[in-house]
């Protein structure tokens, strides 16, 4: 057994204490998380925060999706990471409220929207090949679709 688990006996069979979850032990068993899970989890994190990163200076690429990412990832196989992203002062209460409600500030849609069409736009007039310059305004329109139908708060 790890340290944080905790062996209790019950009249009619073993459990298993993990983070305060009571399982059978047989059950507990099957949960032990796999290492090359814990590795796959960990790289989607650390990937998904370098594009964050990489988003700030970049307007035309959003950064607070991929800090939602690596906050999902980290909640696989990263638990101090996702702690760390859900108690940040700023990207924390977005984390939060998205996982609470799929709520996007309207002020994000807004800027999403904008800078989408400026993207769209200058796309257009580049010299990109036609189904490029198609395709991805397409892509765009559909994802402020989605977006606008999710709630301000």
């Amino acid at each position: 057994m790890r340290d944080n688990q905790i062996a209790t006996e019950d009249a009619s069979s073993r459990f298993l204490s993990t983070a305060g979850t009571f399982l059978p032990v047989d059950l507990a068993k099957l949960c032990v998380i796999n290492p090359l899970h814990v590795i796959l989890w960990k790289s989607i994190a650390i990937i998904s925060l370098v594009i964050a990163a990489v988003g700030v200076v970049l307007p035309v690429l959003p950064t607070v999706p991929f800090v939602i990412l690596a906050a999902w990832a980290g909640s696989k196989g990263w638990p101090q990471l996702e702690r760390w992203l859900l108690e940040h002062p700023v990207h924390g209460p977005i984390i939060q409220r998205w996982r609470d409600n799929r709520a996007v500030p309207r002020k994000a849609k807004i800027l999403a929207v904008v800078m989408m069409s400026v993207s769209a736009l200058l796309l257009v007039l580049s010299p990109a090949n036609l189904w490029i310059k198609i395709l991805t305004p397409t892509v765009m329109a559909v994802v402020a679709v989605w977006l606008w139908q999710h709630p301000d708060e």
